[in-house]
């Protein structure tokens, strides 16, 4: 894992030292936009909503090959990301809340900012490729590429200070109290500090980083490796300008964004 991480930097090293060379053909784009998580937590049957949370991106792109053409039809692009991934099972949704939710019992939550380099080719679909470049035009995109991320799933459990006297309980009825649920209906209800102060790797709650001799995993890595793929559209508005919405779908190599995987503790 060390080897193929030091590969992917200096990969990416490699491609901002190109573009500094073509400093006047290269684009600069910021962005921003919504991120929705889709993994093993979910009250939605089919896709989760309720997951979604921001992101941003800076992305460097339009620099390779000739510097006279500005736009080519196969291009490369570097981008630093960050990725909000978050669940939380106790939520209500709507109107539904408590045990009207389908895995609330489980009470599963958590939240990761996932930081990224990302390296990738596009495919560019022009719709007039002769068309003078102060003229406002579309054109159309498919990108794939390759990017290591790394991020640390957290949960807000406690209020304050991570000790038992300060967990959060959470009743059939939906709300969130400072005791177990008990037949007497005493508990006070109280607001979740929204602090997501404990980093869940550490409590191995699926039995990682336990003795191998007796059939545990080791700890799961912090660093991954993701694959982006991705379509959108730009839209040239002068020689300065350009604009762009794109949909990215990212495939990672691990089952442990969000802390569970095969079984829960």
């Amino acid at each position: 894992m060390k080897s193929l991480r030091l590969l992917l930097v200096l990969i990416f090293l490699s491609v901002l030292a190109k573009s500094s060379t073509a400093q006047r053909k290269a684009e600069i784009a910021f962005s921003g936009g919504v991120v929705n998580y889709i993994g093993d937590l979910a009250n939605e049957k089919f896709f989760p909503y309720s997951s979604a949370a921001t992101g941003a991106a800076v992305t460097l792109r339009n620099f390779a090959g000739s510097p006279r053409n500005r736009y080519k039809t196969f291009d490369m692009q570097v981008r630093l990301s960050w990725h909000r991934l978050q669940y939380d099972e106790t939520d209500p949704i709507g109107d539904m809340k408590g045990l009207e939710l389908r895995n609330y019992l489980r009470g599963i939550s958590f939240r990761n900012d996932l930081f990224g380099a990302e390296t990738g080719f596009t495919y560019n679909i022009f719709l007039n490729r002769n068309q003078p470049l102060w003229k406002p035009s579309f054109s159309f995109f498919v990108m794939a590429g390759i990017g290591v991320f790394y991020g640390q799933p957290k949960a807000d459990l406690f209020r304050g200070d991570a000790t038992l006297s300060n967990r959060y309980f959470f009743w059939k009825d939906g709300s969130v109290r400072d005791r177990a649920e008990n037949p007497q209906g005493i508990g006070k209800e109280v607001e979740r500090d929204g602090r997501y102060e404990t980093n869940l790797r550490n409590w191995n709650t699926e039995g990682q980083g336990y003795d191998k001799e007796i059939h545990r995993t080791a700890p799961y890595d912090l660093w991954n490796i993701g694959i982006p793929l991705g379509a959108g559209v730009r839209y040239v508005f002068n020689k300065q300008w350009t604009f762009s919405a794109e949909l990215n779908y990212y495939y990672f190599f691990t089952d442990f964004l969000d802390d569970v995987s095969e079984r829960y503790a």
